[in-house]
């Protein structure tokens, strides 16, 4: 999308991922941010949720991020 109106665009990939080996870490991170629609009443099973998850996969949770950053130039 870029390229029509940029004379050279680079694109540079940070590989990353987050090990989650708190699941309270976790769960306070996500009911704090303002865009999550997780209702009150619903705050303990997705707390449940998310230990199990937790729990399920040994202890740590493995999250891939995607993240990068675009260079352009015009001309």
């Amino acid at each position: 999308m870029l390229a029509r109106h940029f004379a050279r665009v680079d694109t540079y990939k940070q590989e990353n991922a987050l090990r989650i080996t708190e699941a309270e870490a976790l769960i306070a991170f996500c009911l704090s941010m303002t865009r999550t629609a997780i209702p009150e009443q619903s705050h303990r099973a997705f707390a449940d949720y998310v230990a199990q998850r937790v729990q399920a996969h040994g202890g740590t949770l493995h999250i891939e991020k995607d993240a990068g950053l675009f260079v352009a130039l015009k001309g």
